[in-house]
């Protein structure tokens, strides 16, 4: 496989191969099992469980369970919040919301009022942040955070 893919034949990735010419098919079980894991994450919403809560309830081995997680972030349903919280987009999404709805109240929030505002616990509230931060949703002073580029665009267009 190593010479195929050194001469241009067939391309991996993650543990996927498949022909240059045509996107890597994954097997049927392995498109279930990612279809499980979104499902496992859109019902958790917020709540997002770690790959070794999903290795428990889904009963398969740690490995598969985190590279069906990585082919989920690659392919965008899931985002990588930090390196154990990964989020359903969806979920990630309705965050956003809740900091527009926070920016739209003030001109910045604190830690603690985005975790009450999103009702959960700051093992989710803090990667979040971390993660808006670093896709410039928000911009952290201390212990406030203020609306980031992507934030202050959203807010401008919304005509309430």
């Amino acid at each position: 496989i190593g010479e195929l893919i050194k001469d241009g034949v067939v391309t991996c990735r993650s543990n996927i191969v498949g022909l240059v010419d045509r996107a890597p098919e994954m097997s049927p079980e392995d498109t279930k099992l990612c279809n499980r894991i979104e499902s496992v994450f859109l019902e958790a919403h917020l709540m997002a469980p770690t790959p070794v809560e999903l290795v428990e309830s889904l009963n398969e081995p740690k490995k598969h369970i985190e590279e069906m997680i990585r082919l989920l972030v690659e392919k965008g349903t899931l985002v990588r919040l930090d390196r154990k919280i990964v989020m359903h987009l969806r979920a990630v999404d309705a965050a956003k919301k809740v900091v527009l709805g926070l920016f739209s109240e003030a001109s910045g929030f604190s830690t603690v009022q985005f975790r009450d505002a999103l009702d959960v616990s700051r093992k989710y509230a803090i990667p979040l942040l971390d993660y808006f931060d670093t896709i410039r949703w928000t911009v952290r002073q201390g212990n406030r955070r203020t609306p980031g580029r992507e934030a202050q665009e959203r807010l401008s267009d919304d005509p309430s």
